[in-house]
C-alpha cells in the first residue's frame, strides 16, 4: 500500500500504523461509534465497502448485524436508535446499495432518528480519474450523483474525498462534524468513505474530546450581533410561559413524538408528577407518559381521540405542547383544537403569535420545571386521583379484555386483550395501517415502550425495526420482550429480515394480523379493488423456513378463533422470549380499529 503525504501530520499518513500517535480511519470511525453506545452496525456488505467491514468484524466490541438486504438495514437501525435512545449505524455500498436503503433514511429523517448512513465509495484514485466502473451510473459527474440524491434527506453530508490534504480540517474533524449533527439533530447523516481511505492514519487524540450527549441541547448556537443573548431570551420564555400558566385556568400537557425523540421522557413525566397537570400524549407518543398514572387523560389526536379525551383537551385554556407534530396522522387529519398553546421544538418556542428563536426544549423544559412547579403549587393545583379502572368508567381509556366473547377475533375483541397480556417492560411495534392504530385508545404499561411509523407510514418497516429494537432490548435487558404487530401485507415486503433475527438469536413474538391484503389501503379507496389484494401465503411456514435448518427453537401457531388466541395467551410458557415466534392472527377483511376508520372518514 502506497504512502500519502500527510495534512497537517494528522489526516493522512502511513497505512500501515506506523505513525506515532494515529490510527487507521476506519478504527476511528469505530472507536466514536462506541463511544456513543454503538454495539450493533447494520448493513449489507457490498465490494466498495468489504475492507471496512475488516475492521468492524476485529473490533470485539460490536457486532456486525448482516442484514438481508440495504431497506431492511436502514430499518433496523430506524429501531434500535428509538429504543437505545441514540446513535445507529446503517453501512451500505456505493449506489446500488446506497439507494436502496434510502427509503428507509428518509423515514428516519421524517421521524428524527438519529441514523448514520456510512457508504463505502470506490478508491480515490478512481474517483479522481471518474474511471467507468461498475455500480456508476456511466454519465457525467457520476461520483457526486448519489451524494446529491441523499442529501435533501440528511441533517449532513461528509464526503471525504472532498478534505483536502492541505486544509486545516482532518478527516477526523470531518466525521466529528457529521457524528456531532447527527446527535445533536436527532437526524440521519451520510458519510461517503472511499475504499482506500479506511486505512489512512489519523490523530486519535481527538477522541478525548467528547460527543454530544443525545437527549442535550445544542451548544455553540450562533445568533446574530443585534439578537439578545441567549440566556436573555430564555428567561423571557420562562417568564411568558409562567404568566400564562398562572392565569389559566385549565392548564394541561400534550406530550408529543419529538419529545420523545430528544429523550426528554423522564423530564417530561417529572414534570407532569410536580405540576399535577393532566397530560395527553399523541397518537405516535404512545407511552412517552406514564399511562397507569393519575395524570394519565388519554391520546389525543382530533377525530382519532375517545369522545370524553376530546372533550377535555379542548376545553383547556392552556397547553404545554411540548415537541409538537403536527401532521395528518397525529392530528386527525388536521381536526385538533389546541387552545392557548406554548409550544416547543429544538430550534424555537411558539407563544401565541410570538416566536423565539434558538430557543431547545431540551434546556427550556429543565429549565422551566422548577418553577412551574412552584407556579403549581400556589395555584392549588393537585394531580385529580384517578385509576385505570376510573378511567374506564369515565371513556377516556378502553377497558382491557380478559375473556372470550365470541368466536370471531375482531378488531374491536383483539386489541384490548393483547394489551392485558402486555408486561411492563415491553418493547411494542405496530406496523402502519391497522395495528398502527388499534391500541392508541388502551392504557400501556407504565415503563413499556410502543412504537409505530405513522409520520413516514411505510409498508414493511415494523419488520426490519423490529429487528432492531429486538436487539437494543437484549442490550438493555436480556429479559425484554419484543412484541410485533404487522399486517400481512406488510410483511411481504420485508419479511427476509425474520431470518436476520434467527441468525442473531432473538426470540421475538410476532403477530401476523392476516385480514387478506392491505386493509388500511381499503378502507382509504378501493374497498374491492384487486390491487389492494397479496398472495396468500402460509404464514405458518416462515420459521420452518428461516430456521428449520438453524437448530434455534421455533414455535409457529395459527388462531382462527377468540379461543383459541385465549389458549395461547393464558400459557405461561407462550409469554416467555425463550424461542422466536410467528402467531398468524385471523381477522375479517373489512374491520378495522374504530379510531383508525374514524380518522378516515375524513377525505383529504
Amino acid at each position: 500500500m502506497s504512502t500519502t503525504k500527510p495534512a497537517n501530520g494528522t489526516a493522512n499518513g502511513t497505512a500501515n500504523g506506523s505513525a506515532s500517535g494515529t490510527i487507521p480511519f476506519a478504527d476511528y470511525m469505530i472507536a466514536r461509534f462506541k463511544q456513543a453506545g454503538v454495539k450493533q452496525i447494520f448493513g449489507v456488505p457490498g465490494d466498495y465497502q468489504l475492507e471496512m467491514l475488516d475492521y468492524f468484524e476485529r473490533d470485539p466490541d460490536v457486532q456486525w448485524v448482516g442484514n438481508a438486504n440495504e431497506l431492511g438495514a436502514a430499518y433496523a437501525a430506524d429501531g434500535y436508535a428509538r429504543v437505545r435512545g441514540g446513535l445507529a449505524v446503517c453501512v451500505t455500498t456505493f449506489g446500488v446499495g446506497e439507494l436502496s436503503a434510502l427509503g428507509g433514511i428518509g423515514g428516519a429523517l421524517a421521524e428524527r432518528l438519529p441514523v448514520v448512513h456510512l457508504v463505502g465509495s470506490p478508491r480515490s484514485p478512481l474517483q479522481h480519474t471518474n474511471a467507468l466502473v461498475h455500480h456508476t451510473v456511466n454519465e457525467p459527474g457520476q461520483y457526486q450523483k448519489f451524494t446529491k440524491m441523499s442529501e435533501p434527506i440528511s441533517a449532513a453530508t461528509c464526503v471525504l474525498i472532498n478534505v483536502k490534504e492541505d486544509s486545516d480540517l482532518s478527516l477526523g474533524d470531518a466525521f466529528d462534524a457529521a457524528i456531532t449533527t447527527c446527535i445533536e439533530e436527532g437526524k440521519p447523516v451520510y458519510i461517503d468513505v472511499p475504499l482506500d481511505y479506511n486505512h489512512k492514519q489519523v490523530s486519535k487524540a481527538a477522541l478525548d474530546k467528547p460527543l454530544p450527549k443525545f437527549g442535550a441541547p445544542k451548544k455553540g448556537i450562533r445568533r446574530n450581533l443585534t439578537d439578545p443573548p441567549l440566556g436573555q431570551v430564555m428567561d423571557e420564555v420562562v417568564e411568558s410561559i409562567l404568566d400564562k400558566f398562572t392565569a389559566a385556568k385549565n392548564p394541561v400537557v400534550l406530550a408529543d413524538l419529538y419529545a420523545e425523540r430528544y429523550g426528554m421522557r423522564s423530564v417530561v413525566r417529572e414534570l407532569v408528577e410536580k405540576t399535577g397537570m393532566r397530560a395527553f400524549c399523541s397518537p405516535t407518543s404512545k407511552t412517552l407518559l406514564d399511562e397507569q398514572a393519575s395524570s394519565y387523560a388519554g391520546s389525543y389526536g382530533g377525530t382519532t381521540s375517545l369522545a370524553p379525551v376530546s372533550k377535555e383537551f379542548e376545553a383547556a385554556d392552556f397547553v404545554l405542547y411540548i415537541g409538537a407534530m403536527k401532521s395528518d396522522t397525529n392530528t386527525g387529519r388536521f381536526t385538533t383544537k389546541v387552545h392557548g398553546a406554548v409550544e416547543m421544538y429544538i430550534d424555537r418556542c411558539v407563544i401565541g403569535t410570538a416566536e423565539y428563536r434558538d430557543i431547545d426544549m431540551r434546556e427550556l423544559v429543565p429549565r422551566l420545571l422548577p418553577f412551574i412547579a412552584e407556579a403549581a403549587k400556589s395555584k392549588g393545583l393537585k394531580v385529580k386521583q384517578e385509576s385505570v379502572e376510573d378511567k374506564v368508567k369515565a371513556g377516556t381509556v378502553l377497558a382491557y379484555k380478559t375473556g372470550v366473547e365470541g368466536d370471531v377475533i375482531s378488531q374491536e375483541w383483539f386489541w384490548p386483550r393483547m394489551a392485558a397480556w402486555f408486561q411492563d417492560t415491553d418493547v411494542l411495534l405496530g406496523e402502519m395501517g391497522t395495528a398502527a392504530f388499534g391500541m392508541l385508545p388502551l392504557a400501556l404499561p407504565t415503563n413499556a415502550q410502543y412504537h409505530s411509523q405513522c409520520m413516514w407510514g411505510a409498508i414493511g418497516w415494523s419488520v426490519g425495526a423490529a429487528l432492531g429494537a429486538a436487539l437494543a432490548a437484549r442490550e438493555i435487558d436480556p429479559a425484554k420482550r419484543t412484541l410485533l404487530f404487522v399486517g400481512d401485507g406488510s410483511l411481504q415486503l420485508t419479511a427476509q429480515e425474520i431470518g436476520t433475527m434467527v441468525r442473531r438469536g432473538l426470540c421475538p413474538h410476532i403477530f401476523v394480523i392476516n385480514n387478506d391484503g392491505y386493509e388500511i389501503e381499503r378502507l382509504i379507496h378501493g374497498p374491492d379493488a384487486k390491487y389492494n389484494d397479496i398472495a396468500n401465503w402460509d404464514y405458518t411456514m416462515l420459521l420452518p423456513l428461516f430456521a428449520g435448518r438453524t437448530g434455534m427453537k421455533h414455535e409457529t401457531h395459527s388462531v382462527k378463533t377468540q379461543a383459541e388466541l385465549q389458549k395461547l395467551l393464558e400459557d405461561k410458557e407462550f409469554a416467555k422470549p425463550d424461542r422466536i415466534r410467528v402467531i398468524e392472527v385471523f381477522i375479517p377483511k373489512g374491520d378495522a380499529p374504530h379510531v383508525l376508520a374514524q380518522i378516515l372518514q375524513k377525505k383529504m
